[in-house]
């Protein structure tokens, strides 16, 4: 995998990102992100992902899944909404071989299997997002303070 992307809206904005990518929005914003991609929002936002995706939204948020149905070779959408049927506020789902929402533990490092010479283990593209994210806010407070 090379570089990831993340793509980051303001307050009642819309990102998007391409095929495994992250896209990051505030409350009440939409953050849409592509096949195998991330897509987080906050309180009352709406994240979309596409096959293979992972999304979390705050509170009273809904999260959306397309997923190809391979019966009928069409692409369908699964949708959830926070606050029902068991869905957390902050948590990362993710569709399972049923084509149900479940929860999906993130972790901060993955193992690399496909190379036995790597490193042994890599920065996940959502821990890396959050890498980033963190990087951001903590730039915007020194650009913040050094304006005062």
């Amino acid at each position: 995998m090379g570089a990831v992307r993340l793509h980051i809206a303001g307050k009642f904005d819309i990102t998007t990102a391409r095929r495994e990518e992250i896209a990051q929005a505030s409350h009440f914003d939409t953050a849409i992100a592509g096949r195998g991609g991330v897509a987080t929002t906050g309180d009352y936002g709406f994240a979309s992902v596409g096959q293979d995706g992972i999304a979390q939204a705050g509170h009273l948020g809904i999260i959306q899944f397309r997923y190809l149905d391979k019966e009928t070779k069409r692409f369908r959408l699964k949708i959830g909404y926070i606050g029902e049927e068991g869905l957390k506020p902050n948590t990362f789902y993710q569709l399972n071989e049923k084509f149900e929402i479940e929860s999906v533990q993130v972790s901060v490092m993955q193992e690399s299997r496909s190379n036995p010479f790597e490193h042994a283990s890599k920065e996940t593209p959502i821990a890396k997002a959050q890498r980033l994210i963190s990087r951001c806010y903590e730039g915007v407070a020194e650009w913040i303070n050094s304006r005062q």
